[in-house]
């Protein structure tokens, strides 16, 4: 799931992204978005890539009671904020 152009103050709930290169990604280069992006009890689950991605300087990601599991990585926040709150946590190595 990408968020770019014009993408702000969205909220996903109850949902299981799963299979991905990179989950959810926030990359740089756009405007007018990542403001309050926020996931709540949601899974991103089974890969080995990147769970959550941020390159947005501007931007925030909210992670509210997630399970991230068994990817490569949980986090990558080039630029900007990848803030979780409870949860569950778990990666390959």
């Amino acid at each position: 799931m990408s968020f770019r152009q014009n993408a702000y103050i969205i909220s996903i709930h109850h949902s299981n992204i799963a299979r991905c290169g990179i989950h959810a990604e926030m990359p740089h280069g756009y405007t007018n978005y990542g403001e309050n992006i926020t996931f709540s009890d949601c899974t991103l689950a089974t890969s080995g890539g990147i769970a959550v991605y941020n390159g947005n300087p501007n931007g925030r990601f909210n992670l509210i009671n997630c399970s991230v599991d068994y990817v490569g990585q949980v986090a990558v926040s080039k630029a900007g904020a990848i803030v979780f709150y409870g949860g569950h946590q778990e990666f390959e190595k």
